[in-house]
């Protein structure tokens, strides 16, 4: 279908022109990036947005419809205007009698109640005839915040190596960027793409429509196609990039694909994150030499909680590929996320890390050609970010597929820091309440000490007073001369208690408390070694989880740390401790300057009485 337009294909080419450098988003001082005839266009579309958004929020509700609302609704109702401009009755068009608006966009219209506003919107049509098809092509892509970035997009394409004639599949498409451009790549594939919302899925056929391309969109709960008569389709590529975090109850069908999971896959229970459920459902849904990438949370690579069903993908010889992505991709969230890889007859795991490897922006971050370039090179060969892990490797390791873990630093004077542990234990886990009932402002030979209460290396001198600590509770005391070491988040903290005899503090909260062999390592010196630039380098390296980062107790115990000898150390450690000297003396004179800024003003009135 050809669209009734004035200058189409200049108004095609702006489009191009303008999203070139705005991508796809909006925003007043991007838009002064453009060339003046550009910018001239670009603020009439907005004004035409804005009268149409105008007309629909004057008869409905706009509430509850989240990013749909504001930018999915002004989609629908240009496109059923501009369809209007091929109708020999134009005034008298009605879209709910147009056989060739399909069905899931008339259910669309008719939700956000259209129809009653048909007339008004009409008159628009007469100014804004060129400016309605535009909002159309532009607006697609502001449907949904979590919309796959082009540059990922680009980097699946190339991950798949889609052929001729391959049958590709889009899961969770949303308003079918991906898709689309696969289809225009690749011109021969048989495509289609699935996802739940019905909005989204009616944007995808506009879209679609207008472009005369030929992919079959379907509103369903993709589960659907791993359940009953759907069961039986099979496609030679897929792509997925699935909501994170989801629950399982929040699955729909996803909690009856769960049931008939678990017969064949025994590893496989209501703990299993659901980024997992989806990838069960491309691999099933795979033709026999098929090939699927994912977008998925860092955690699910790594946590324990997924091990069990990790081994059994990792066995089955089922990953060729895990791609740790660059934070701040995704306009919705700021997750860090890894892109996987499903094919068969897997002998290991390529690892990559790519979390560097990106071009900054002011909203989010983008993967530039020659980053893609740089990826998928290191798919195929060893490099700096990237490693081939044999099963072996994997199975050793809880089947984590994070790269860091398999990273071999050369480390002279080299030894496990386990070796020189007497004793670690975590933090006690008294919450806020607990510690209410057994804190005192009454002076007492017990305190406690949390890692608020550790700043710049250094332990606060003022710790709160316990009225008691309980006996089942005595494990978690510092003993004089222990580290304290943060176990979750970064920056690092990390500090030597100095308890004097008699006084007892409890360690509470996420942090290890580490009792040393002093004849092996001086706490100074590892403090020192800690705080350094290898030293952080050293705990990233064992550091895992991308919105609450962390280290585990056996990865801390393996870690492999530089011991030279004892007096070399208490060398290193004689001078962390002069430097400690000085922070406390700079802090004290900083306490001394700001009391006295406080009392500037009683001082002059004193002066001048």
């Amino acid at each position: 279908m050809k669209m009734v337009i004035q200058n189409q294909e200049r108004v095609i080419a702006m489009l191009n022109e303008i999203n070139e450098v705005k991508g796809n988003f909006i925003d007043n001082e991007t838009a002064n990036q453009l060339t003046p005839e550009l910018k001239a266009v670009w603020d009439e579309i907005f004004v035409c947005k804005n009268e149409i958004e105008l007309i629909l929020r004057s008869k409905t509700s706009m509430a509850g419809k989240g990013f749909f609302g504001v930018f999915g609704d002004v989609t629908v109702a240009a496109y059923l205007l501009a369809k209007s401009f091929d109708c020999s009755a134009h005034a008298t068009y009605s879209f709910e009698e147009d056989e060739r608006i399909d069905a899931d966009i008339k259910k669309v219209a008719e939700d956000f109640y259209i129809s009653e506003n048909w007339k008004e919107l009409m008159e628009l049509t007469k100014a804004h005839e060129q400016k309605i098809f535009y909002l159309v092509s532009l607006l697609r892509n502001l449907s949904d915040p979590m919309m796959t970035p082009e540059s990922l997009g680009k980097l699946a394409e190339e991950l798949l190596e889609i052929k001729a004639n391959d049958k590709f599949a889009d899961f969770c498409c949303g308003a079918g960027t991906v898709v689309t451009d696969v289809v225009k790549n690749h011109s021969t594939v048989e495509a289609y793409g699935f996802d739940k919302l019905v909005s989204s899925i009616a944007i995808a056929k506009i879209y679609n429509d207008l472009s005369e391309g030929k992919i079959t969109f379907e509103a369903k709960d993709i589960f659907e196609l791993g359940l009953g008569e759907d069961n039986g389709r099979r496609f030679d590529k897929i792509f997925a990039n699935y909501p994170f975090g989801m629950r399982i109850k929040e699955l729909g069908l996803g909690n009856q694909y769960l049931e008939q999971l678990e017969k064949r896959i025994p590893s496989v229970s209501k703990v299993t994150s659901s980024d997992w459920l989806f990838n069960s459902l491309m691999v099933d849904m795979l033709s026999e030499d098929g090939k699927a990438v994912g977008i998925m949370t860092n955690g699910s690579t790594w946590n324990q909680s997924d091990s069990a069903i990790r081994s059994y993908f990792i066995e089955n010889g089922l990953i060729e590929c895990v791609i740790a992505l660059p934070a701040r991709l995704f306009a919705g969230t700021a997750i860090a996320t890894s892109m996987i890889v499903f094919s068969r007859n897997n002998k290991g795991v390529r690892l990559v890390d790519a979390s560097e490897l990106f071009v900054e922006g002011r909203r989010v971050n983008e993967l530039s050609y020659e980053n893609i370039f740089l990826i998928i090179n290191a798919t195929k060969n060893d490099s700096d970010i990237s490693m081939y892990v044999s099963v072996e490797q994997l199975r050793d390791n809880d089947y984590v597929l994070s790269m860091n873990r398999y990273i071999v630093h050369d480390v002279a004077d080299g030894m496990a820091f386990g070796d020189v542990i007497k004793r670690i234990t975590r933090g006690a886990q008294l919450n806020a309440k607990a510690l209410d009932e057994i804190t005192t402002t009454v002076p007492t030979d017990m305190q406690y000490l949390m890692l608020a209460n550790i700043k710049n290396g250094l332990i606060d001198k003022e710790l709160p007073y316990l009225k008691s600590i309980d006996k089942k509770n005595d494990k978690y005391c510092l003993s004089n001369h222990c580290l304290i070491l943060s176990k979750n988040g970064y920056p690092y903290k990390i500090a030597v208690a100095e308890v004097k005899e008699g006084q007892r503090i409890l360690g509470n909260g996420n942090l290890y408390i580490i009792e040393l062999d002093e004849e092996k390592a001086d706490p100074y010196y590892l403090a020192a070694f800690f705080v350094s630039e290898q030293g952080t380098a050293a705990l990233r390296s064992i550091t895992v989880g991308a919105t609450i980062p962390n280290i585990g107790v056996e990865q801390l115990t393996k870690l492999v740390i530089p011991i030279p000898s004892i007096e070399k150390q208490k060398e290193i450690a004689d001078k962390y401790k002069t430097v400690k000297d000085e922070i406390t003396m700079l802090q004290l004179k900083l306490e001394k300057a700001k009391n006295r800024m406080a009392h500037i003003i009683e001082e002059g009135g004193t002066n001048n009485a």
